[in-house]
């Protein structure tokens, strides 16, 4: 009682509470009453259910923006505001009854919707200011300095991002002014009545009930896979230069995809001009500060490429505790990988939708982030990606956060810690597994069977503040290679940014390779990276130059055949080679084989020799001198197998 008459604090004790701002909290008390000077209540009220969700609209009582085009700055100035006058929230009722003034206690509240919901808040971001304001035209000039580079999205240029409503039907205008917006997830089959009610400083407008604000009819209910909503097609710009169509879309998803109800993300697909079908898909992660906005790169010349966006909470790809936006602490819950399901679930629908190739899905992404999201999610996921290409992801996060000396590294590395709790804490996923070790790609890696196939994993990473991560890419190249699979890696002081593996890619420097679940795969190991073995040491390229004809491959049941060659520095190099997803040819355990190097021309042999199948199952040649000239390997069952010719 003496709060509520505004007398001060009654005693609470705060023994802990990070960023904790005292001065704008307050005591949020809430009793039974009979309701005066009654808040108005929302018009318009339309319930759609399609693909599982429930979509609810409604005429807000006050529209606070007034006009269609406003800038991320504006709309953010009205969004701090908000309350400053009175606190007006949307409450969305649900019940298996019509919702009355009388049946209301037995409704479920499900939601206090903030205004301005109608607007698509989590899709600013810096590149669309840029292109929409700066540049405009198809050719810029601007040197060799970066203008963009203090580019933040609450900052230059993000400030400037014009806002845009969200479409809920495709193919309908986005949402008009003043519109309010819930999407509720079904659980499970059933009817369903909802009514919103406005509240204004707390008191709810429980009396009025109409059909403007209550249904009057149920809605069917039906769980289902939640389909993403095509916002428009966007218009081409000068930082990308492919001829592709590009298209928004939202997609609206609820727990498991996100710890919380009624989330959603945005992302942006680029589709070949002449799409076909059986197409591959790239799974292109944004760098740290970008968005789904552009299409970063394209590897496959004919492939779409998703391009999703990790936003508003940031996840390195991966997920995040369950108490994150809520008032409970790390203590409460566990970490789940929400932002994969939601990446693996969007990847499925996609390929769906437009029959792309299941055997050719890559996952891609650059520094830090990015790369280390593409990392984990092709080694951690290698039923949905054949080939991963990384640009400086780190394979093992708790070592990054502890090896991070440089000042650079530790502004990348620490706000993990705040999403997954102190390294020391070593808070568990819901598998039971402390995070820091599920995310250890190395000790995955070696844990798994070795007959088990994995992505191939195409790799960079830079030394030039990366001293203290070096042994990290080193410990994970080094148990890939023990492993024997396929693996290349650039480790350079400056280092490229990619290594890009393609069959139909234009880069200059592309590893021509097509690589797909369905078809054999090489695992080279060259003598060159034992230099590994010295964390301070091991710059250089390895495994690069080792090249085999993707599509002269002969996989039978009673041989195998392929193109060998070398495009490293010099004119040879002598490797192991390691044969692995093979299709037909099975070699089994303990069993002899045939091998016989020879050139194309002639069928001179070159090398030759007879290999045991070791217990684990893998096929592995050892000393194979491959050449620039192309060279033919052949495997046959050795002598006397009873297979020989089957």
């Amino acid at each position: 009682r003496q709060w509520v008459s505004g007398k001060a604090n009654g005693g609470f004790f705060v023994k802990s509470f990070p960023y904790w701002d005292a001065e704008r909290t307050c005591l949020d008390i809430a009793y039974e009453a009979t309701p005066e000077e009654l808040p108005p209540q929302v018009r318009a009220l339309r319930v759609l259910h399609r693909s599982g969700q429930t979509f609810i609209t409604w005429t807000e009582v006050e529209n606070l923006v007034s006009k269609d085009e406003i800038s991320w700055g504006e709309l953010k100035s009205i969004l701090e505001g908000i309350d400053r006058e009175r606190e007006a929230r949307y409450c969305v009722y649900r019940s298996e009854k019509p919702i009355t003034a009388q049946t209301l206690p037995g409704a479920e509240l499900i939601a206090r919707v903030l205004p301005l919901s109608c607007w698509n808040i989590n899709g600013r971001n810096i590149e669309k200011p840029i292109d929409d304001v700066i540049a405009n035209q198809p050719v810029l000039v601007f040197g060799h300095g970066n203008p963009f580079g203090d580019a933040d999205i609450d900052g230059p240029f993000g400030l400037d991002c014009q806002m845009e409503r969200l479409v809920v039907n495709e193919g309908e205008p986005p949402l008009a002014l003043g519109t309010g917006l819930y999407v509720h997830t079904a659980a499970e089959k059933g009817r369903a009545y909802y009514a919103v009610v406005t509240s204004v400083d707390g008191k709810q407008n429980t009396v009025q009930f109409s059909a403007d604000n209550s249904l009057s009819e149920p809605v069917e209910e039906v769980p289902g896979e939640p389909e993403p909503v095509l916002q428009k097609v966007l218009r081409p710009g000068p930082f990308w230069s492919y001829p592709d169509r590009r298209l928004h879309y939202v997609r609206w998803v609820a727990p498991p995809h996100v710890n919380l109800p009624c989330h959603y993300y945005n992302w942006s697909v680029a589709l070949p001009r002449e799409l076909k079908e059986g197409a591959p898909l790239e799974l292109s992660l944004h760098r740290d500060k970008h968005s789904y906005y552009r299409t970063q790169y394209r590897l496959e010349r004919d492939s779409m490429v998703l391009s999703p966006h990790d936003f508003p909470t940031r996840s390195w790809w991966y997920g995040y505790h369950e108490s994150e936006g809520t008032l409970k602490s790390f203590k409460q819950g566990v970490i789940h990988n929400y932002t994969e399901r939601r990446l693996l679930s969007f990847v499925d629908w996609a390929r769906d939708k437009w029959k792309a190739d299941r055997q050719r899905i890559l996952v891609t992404g650059v520094a830090w982030s990015g790369g280390g999201g593409a990392l984990h999610l092709g080694i951690r996921h290698p039923d949905v990606f054949n080939l991963v290409v990384a640009g400086h992801g780190i394979p093992d996060y708790a070592n990054a956060v502890k090896s991070a000396e440089d000042r650079r590294l530790k502004r990348v590395f620490e706000p993990l810690e705040s999403l997954w709790g102190k390294v020391d804490w070593n808070l568990k996923t819901d598998t039971g597994k402390s995070v820091w070790e599920e995310l250890n790609l190395t000790k995955t890696v070696a844990r798994l069977p070795a007959k088990a196939e994995l992505p191939m994993v195409a790799m960079t990473a830079r030394h030039y503040v990366g001293w203290g991560l070096w042994p990290t890419w080193h410990q994970f190249f080094n148990v890939m290679l023990e492993k024997r699979r396929a693996i290349l890696a650039d480790f350079m002081w400056y280092g490229g940014r990619l290594l890009p593996v393609s069959a139909t890619g234009t880069s200059p420097n592309v590893i021509r390779l097509d690589i797909r679940k369905n078809r054999s795969m090489l695992a080279f190991k060259d003598p060159g990276t034992a230099v590994l073995e010295k964390p301070e040491g091991g710059m250089g390229q390895f495994n690069l130059g080792f090249r085999w004809r993707t599509d002269e491959l002969v996989d039978e049941p009673d041989r195998c055949e392929v193109t060998i060659f070398w495009q490293g520095k010099g004119n040879s190099a002598t490797g192991d080679i390691t044969l692995r997803r093979l299709q037909k040819f099975r070699p089994l355990r303990d069993k002899s084989y045939k091998w016989t190097h020879q050139s194309l021309e002639g069928g001179t042999v070159l090398q030759e020799g007879e290999v045991t199948v070791d217990s684990t199952g893998l096929l592995t040649i050892k000393g194979v001198e491959v050449s620039r000239s192309a060279t033919r390997l052949v495997i046959l069952p050795a002598a006397g197998d009873r297979r020989f010719g089957q």
